[in-house]
């Protein structure tokens, strides 16, 4: 496991919409500036859960910065140094590879009990999260952020709200968020924009617990608004060979396609081979989890035209495209907004609620991150919450409010001409959806 010393990165540059405008460059409550005099006490020690290595390192890259940069400009802010526990401390993260379940395990009791991680930020793998999440109860560790999607972690901390009151989650079950692209295809065939060539379509996508929620969220989706499901394939992490399966899509005459995966060389040859089929596939490609490395248009390249996607967060404000521009400038390379910018909101959350708890015990930053609020965070506004306090929007306690205007929201986006447009919904839009020269 890498570990990067807090204290020792430089400050970043902090535009004029940044982390100090939001929430005010003066110490208060338990922020401490450096020039203090007080002598730094042990390192608050913060893992950073994610792929590090594998299919997926790119995405994992990408967490790891967006803490970065949070940590950065709250740093620049006075937020840290930070009293906790009556000592001033600053950062040092540790990275925790977490690329499958038993190996992810591991990195935790290791990061625990070897480097002495007192918190833990982000992650991404459902399957490593669920063998990750029992470490983090048994230990009683503050989890604040993981992306792992799975309603599986809902019914876990359902089943017992005591043990795995740690638990923040930091992206919402496919069963809540994804529903909504049945309302994007609904208004965009209503307004004509949309012209699917039929109503069949087929799913391919990863074997994960993650896919199969895919699955079976789109066909919930689109089922209602008279589409058939007609097949679907589950490809081993890291496949880069379809020529049998589209071939297959081919015969079974399907007018979209699907395709789930966590790994940037699996969105390359996917669509690589799917544009050598055109001719005779004919369909709209529908894509989730293209966003999550960067800019697709440089990590999967040009077939990416014409595709759509709803896994990425808008980039729309001054204070957005600042963001990006540093981002940029730090870290050389075009960051995922999704990943990077919710890593990032995600930091800050656990940050408002160290500065408020004073403390890392357990139970009583818990209670500090309930009362906290990112709202606006630099990519959405952030409320966790409870199924009482949201029925319908949560499903277990510190899950997200899923709402398009008011919680966690992902626009539809359409690729042309070398960036990603929001093509739903209306008040977001920033241009129509045109449909594939392929379909007609």
């Amino acid at each position: 496991m890498k570990k990067i010393v807090g204290a020792a990165i430089g400050g970043a540059v902090i535009g004029s919409l940044g982390v100090a405008a939001y929430y005010g460059s003066q110490p208060t409550s338990g922020v401490v500036r450096t020039t203090s005099g007080t002598p730094l006490g042990k390192p608050l020690k913060v893992g950073i859960t994610g792929p590090m290595t594998g299919t997926a390192a790119l995405s994992g890259q990408n967490l790891h910065n967006g803490v970065l940069l949070a940590y950065e400009d709250l740093k620049a802010a006075g937020f840290y140094p930070m009293m906790i526990d009556g000592e001033l401390r600053d950062v040092e993260f540790v990275d925790v590879d977490s690329t499958d379940p038993e190996a992810g395990r591991r990195a935790f009791e290791s990061a625990i009990d070897i480097e002495g991680v007192d918190l833990f930020t982000v992650g991404w793998y459902s399957s490593v999260a669920l063998s990750q999440i029992e470490v983090m109860a048994d230990r009683k560790k503050v989890w604040v952020g993981s992306f792992a999607i799975t309603t599986q972690l809902n019914d876990t901390i359902n089943s017992n709200p005591e043990r795995y009151k740690y638990y923040f989650k930091g992206w919402p079950p496919f069963s809540v968020y994804y529903r909504l692209i049945g309302d994007a295809f609904e208004q965009l065939i209503k307004e004509g924009k949309l012209k699917p060539r039929n109503r069949r379509y087929a799913v391919v996508g990863e074997e994960s617990d993650y896919s199969r929620e895919f699955v079976a969220t789109v066909a919930d989706s689109l089922n209602r608004l008279g589409f058939e499901q007609v097949s679907v394939d589950y490809v081993p992490v890291g496949a880069t060979e379809y020529t049998s399966i589209l071939t297959k899509i081919v015969g079974l005459d399907a007018g979209m396609v699907c395709y789930l995966a966590s790994g940037q060389s699996m969105f390359k040859s996917f669509l690589d081979q799917t544009r050598e089929f055109q001719s005779r596939l004919k369909a709209l490609v529908l894509l989730d989890g293209v966003t999550w490395f960067g800019d697709p248009y440089q990590t999967v390249g040009d077939a990416v035209e014409y595709v759509i996607s709803m896994d990425t967060p808008l980039i729309s404000t001054t204070r957005q495209r600042s963001w990006v521009d540093r981002y940029k400038a730090k870290f050389q390379s075009e960051p995922s907004p999704a990943s990077a910018g919710f890593a990032y909101d995600q930091f800050t959350h656990l940050t408002l609620a160290l500065r408020q708890a004073q403390t890392t015990d357990p139970d009583q930053l818990v209670r500090a991150l309930e009362q906290t609020r990112v709202a606006p965070g630099m990519m959405n506004r952030m409320v966790q919450t409870s199924i009482e306090a949201a029925p319908g929007k949560a499903i277990s306690m510190h899950d997200f409010v899923v709402d398009p205007w008011l919680g966690f929201a992902l626009p539809m986006t359409q690729f042309r001409d070398g960036r990603g447009w929001v093509v739903w919904p209306p008040a977001a839009k920033e241009r129509d959806f045109e449909q594939p020269p392929w379909l007609g």
